[in-house]
């Protein structure tokens, strides 16, 4: 018996040492395995249980530690990045067309024009085309101003009854003059993304 167990260190010491994380699990696997055998004629209150109990215990928990530091593959069907960003400036120049044309039309934005720029403005957001990508679990919790300070912060985590959350805030701005933007020549309502609860908020 230790001689196997001598084995099994000197098999883990060569593994450990290796860079393929698929190969470290394996023999962990192999080794919890080879434990559970060499004590399985022991009687049940022996130092050879006792022993093999804790060697179970400090593979298994190895085991748990490569799988939640074993890095995700990267995806190789994902677009470039330039072509993304191609593809949503395209969104979002579509999406604020139809607003001016509705504006010059009915003097407000359609059902339908508001659905096609809230599904460019997440595009934007996500993509990171003119800022850093903002993290999803901000959009989730991102609060309407309609409901600002009516409805409790949507965040799971947050105890503070009075906090608003993370939610929109809707600033009015005066009619622009001198601007090398295409669009919104008129008054107009200024969105301030107000991020409370971000990755370090705690």
């Amino acid at each position: 018996m230790m001689s196997a167990k001598l084995e099994i260190y000197i098999r883990w010491d060569q593994i450990s040492h290796s860079a393929d994380t698929n190969l470290r699990r394996a023999y962990l696997g192999l080794m919890r395995k080879i434990n559970d055998y060499l004590q399985s004629g022991s009687p049940r209150e022996s130092a050879v249980r006792a022993h093999a109990k804790r060697m179970e215990d400090m593979l298994s928990k190895l085991q748990v530690q490569l799988g939640s530091a074993r890095p995700d593959a990267p995806k190789t069907n994902a677009p470039d990045v330039n072509e993304t960003w191609r593809w949503v400036e395209a969104l979002v120049e579509e999406a604020l067309d139809q607003i001016d044309a509705d504006m010059e039309k009915d003097g407000c934005i359609s059902e339908r024009t508001a659905w096609q720029n809230q599904q460019a403005l997440i595009a934007a957001i996500i993509s990171g085309l003119y800022l850093p990508p903002c993290r999803v679990h901000v959009l989730i919790t991102m609060m309407h101003p309609r409901f600002n300070g009516v409805m409790k912060c949507s965040d799971p985590d947050c105890m503070a009854r009075t906090c608003l959350g993370n939610h929109l805030r809707l600033d009015s701005v005066e009619t622009k003059t001198t601007s090398t933007w295409d669009h919104f020549d008129y008054n107009t309502t200024k969105v301030s993304n107000v991020v409370v609860h971000h990755k370090n908020d705690r």
